[in-house]
């Protein structure tokens, strides 16, 4: 199928591709006059959950210097949901007016939606708008109270009884009809056990305790219509809980001979023996080994005493078994490691030990050259050390102090030497008047001078990926100078613009090559969008160093939430944004801000776009446990019942487990060309990048990925990785984004974006 822009003659697609890609900001922060038209979606905004039966759907649409936009287009994944006409009030079409569009979209389906904007000029495709992500989502009303219920009154949680001890359990009932029973039961063990039926006032039974444990008690009770189950109750019976006894084994075998550890001797002929027990007949014992690795039979006996001859073979260490068979069973013996002993290998008379192998060091420094004597076959009077054919000296025998063999001795040279490459080695005199010359290593020395470090300057402030809001923005770099080029300013340059000059502190002294200087200044009246930073230090007006960029989003600054509009219950814990692990119950604690009576609480979770009801508690405390919480992104919301009034908390966000996908379901692994843990930038390699909870539960992110205008998926990541391709803008709830180009790296709580599945 071709797409729209495909239509255009190759020129007009090019520019229209260069606009996509540099046009990033919204159009409010827009500071050219485009050539060439453009589409903005302006409602909803990226990342927005709704809970609507109708939405209204409004863009912006700038004409080009000779495509004026005649109509657009509303898309919702791909798909037409409105069309509207340029209205007929606006003035004459003429290069960059803005022409605001309204549509209602009805019968929204619950689910994430991509929304576009599509502008057209006759019957030809001239601008696309951004995607924006948002979530439609429907929360049912709560269920009716019931109007029987039911609870334990005694024992309370917690509560610990003796086995053979009688207790009393009762239960408080209420409703709008009389009660014909109630029922009290008991999970021991995981079994339920029904403790007795009470009639009539008051409703309880006796119940005698038999088997330690943990136990839960409830109760149900009925009325004419229906019926009541009430919250479980724990309490501990007290008492020694026996461990199960280990089933017998049908046939038990174990190796007598040889021991464990048992030093050996190749060659040799070894009794290999065991000893066998069982419930039936012994038909057979076979006998394995793994020596040095490798398995072999050694042997099989068909009558006892179970035994067989074995020849050590030559190795290390053997691992010895047996097993024993009958005509309806097998056992297994533990095995037993034996060593074997190995001939000596043969040692050189005269070993170089330090240093190994090719080495660079600083001239003028000292340090030890070492060589071992073994005085087997002779001692030796003497080790002298060589440069080549120049002698270096006389080592000086170690005495051995138990540390290496008593037929062992170290020379030890305490050697500086010049620059440049030295052959090293030395020579033996042993006192028979025989010599014993071994070969060194090549060793390279240095000059000690260190090369001038040249002139450097680095951002601290603000950060790399950091969103900061206005009125102004505290800029902050660190300079490093040369002693011939002091600096005397930094200018900070934000998107090719000098905005602030901060002059050399005062109290710095005139020059200081062996410091770091901070320079600091205020970009004030800064223009919300995302920019590119650079820090440049000077001399005079003479660029001495310039830094590596900084991306950072300035967003506008959002007043305090006034205190009348705080709900009366919110999330106490988790908090929003937490990190919780994956596999573990989820503790979910609310708490009232509000002096009023609670009747209820329910506990919801948004997860993957699907709305699940986990539970409702009806007394305090309000908290409930979410014993098996989706992996993954979650939205937590509560609703509680006041009187008449039903209210709802701020929703949290939370992230289960150490890595998300953000998107598909069934993406579970990195998309061709990903490799987890990489160190370097490949030309197409989807990366990563940081990632910020909001207070509205959205999570805002400096993006990366792959080509321009590739859809993304998004994995998470503790890595330090490199990325060599950057995206701008907001990703809620499993938005996909295009991208523009550079490199950067960071090291932090990192999310990777991977090609989306077909």
């Amino acid at each position: 199928m071709m797409s729209p822009t495909s239509r255009l003659p190759r020129a007009l697609r090019l520019v229209l591709s260069l606009a996509a890609t540099l046009l990033s900001v919204p159009l409010a922060q827009a500071q050219d006059k485009p050539q060439e038209p453009r589409a903005y979606l302006i409602s909803p905004s990226a990342g927005t959950v709704l809970m609507p039966k109708t939405l209204t759907l409004e863009a912006v649409t700038v004409d080009g210097s000779e495509y004026p936009v005649t109509q657009v287009e509303f898309l919702a994944s791909e798909r037409v949901i409105a069309t509207v006409d340029r209205p007929v009030d606006q003035p004459k079409p003429q290069a960059w007016t803005r022409i605001r569009f309204k549509a209602i979209w009805e019968n929204i389906p619950f689910g994430l939606h991509i929304l576009k904007v599509r502008a057209l000029s006759g019957e030809v495709v001239v601008a696309l708008s951004d995607p924006v992500a948002v979530l439609v989502v429907g929360i049912p009303q709560p269920p009716p109270e019931p109007t029987l219920r039911v609870a334990i009154a005694s024992p309370s949680a917690g509560t610990k009884v003796t086995p053979g001890d009688p207790i009393t359990v009762s239960a408080k009932v209420a409703g709008e009809e009389p009660i014909q029973l109630v029922s009290f039961f008991a999970i021991v063990n995981g079994q339920t056990q029904e403790l007795g039926t009470a009639t009539q006032e008051p409703w309880q039974v006796d119940w005698k305790p038999r088997e330690p444990g943990l136990t839960l008690l409830y109760a149900k009770a009925g009325s004419r219509t229906g019926s009541a189950r009430s919250d479980s109750v724990p309490v501990l019976v007290m008492g020694i809980i026996e461990p199960p006894l280990r089933p017998a084994l049908p046939i038990r075998v174990g190796i007598v001979s040889p021991k464990t550890g048992e030093l050996l001797k190749p060659g040799t002929s070894l009794t290999v023996a065991a000893e066998v027990k069982g419930d039936e007949p012994i038909e057979s014992v076979s006998f394995e080994a793994v020596v040095d690795g490798r398995f072999q039979e050694i042997g099989t006996d068909s009558e006892a005493p179970w035994a067989i001859q074995w020849t050590v073979p030559k190795g290390r260490v053997a691992v010895l078994t047996a097993i024993a068979r009958s005509k309806t069973a097998k056992g297994i013996s533990v095995s037993v490691a034996v060593r074997i002993a190995s001939e000596p290998e043969p040692v050189a008379p005269l070993v170089w030990l330090k240093p190994q192998g090719e080495l660079n060091w600083v001239s003028g420094v000292p340090f030890l050259l070492v060589v071992q004597a073994n005085e087997v076959e002779g001692t030796f009077e003497s080790v002298e050390f060589f440069d080549g054919e120049t002698p270096l000296g006389k080592g000086s025998r170690l005495p051995t102090g138990g540390i290496v063999p008593s037929r062992t001795s170290l020379f030890v040279l305490d050697w500086k030497g010049t620059a440049g490459t030295h052959a090293l080695g030395a020579v033996g005199h042993r006192t028979d008047g025989s010599t014993v010359r071994v070969d060194g290593p090549k060793l390279t020395l240095k000059d000690p001078t260190e090369p001038p470090r040249p002139a450097w300057v680095r951002i601290t402030t603000p950060a790399m990926g950091s969103f900061v809001s206005t009125p102004e923005v505290s800029l902050q770099a660190v300079v490093f100078e040369t002693p011939d080029a002091p600096v005397s300013a930094v200018e900070f340059v934000v998107d090719a613009t000098v905005v602030a000059t901060a002059k050399r502190p005062a109290d710095a002294p005139a020059s200081s090559p062996d410091h770091k200087l901070l320079f600091e200044a205020r970009w004030t009246q800064p223009v919300a969008g995302m920019h590119v930073l650079h820090a440049r230090a000077i001399n005079d007006q003479t660029a001495v160093a310039k830094s590596e960029p900084v991306r950072f989003v300035v967003v506008e600054a959002k007043p305090p939430v006034p205190p009348d509009i705080m709900p009366k219950i919110v999330i106490a814990s988790p908090q929003n944004g937490d990190r919780l692990p994956a596999g573990q119950p989820l503790e979910i604690v609310v708490k009232p801000t509000t002096g009023e009576a609670i009747e209820s609480v329910e506990f919801l979770a948004i997860s993957g776009g699907e709305l699940k009801e986990l539970g409702t508690v009806t007394q305090e405390p309000w908290s409930f446990t979410w014993k098996e919480p989706t992996e993954g992104l979650s939205l937590l919301l509560v609703r509680a019942r006041i009187g008449d009034e039903t209210v709802r908390s701020f929703p949290t966000l939370v992230v289960i487990g150490d890595g998300i996908l953000w998107g598909r379901d069934d993406i579970k692994t990195p998309g061709a060309g990903v490799v987890p843990g990489l160190g370097v930038s490949e030309p197409d390699q989807p990366r990563i990048a940081p990632l910020r909870p909001t207070r509205d539960g959205r999570h805002e992110l400096v993006m990366v990925g792959g080509d321009d205008g590739t859809p993304m998926d998004l994995e998470a990541s503790e890595d330090l990785i490199h990325w060599n391709r950057v995206a701008r803008g907001v990703l809620n709830l499993g938005a996909t984004m295009d991208v523009n180009t550079t490199a950067e790296s960071k090291k932090g709580l990192f999310y990777r974006l991977v090609p989306a599945a077909p």
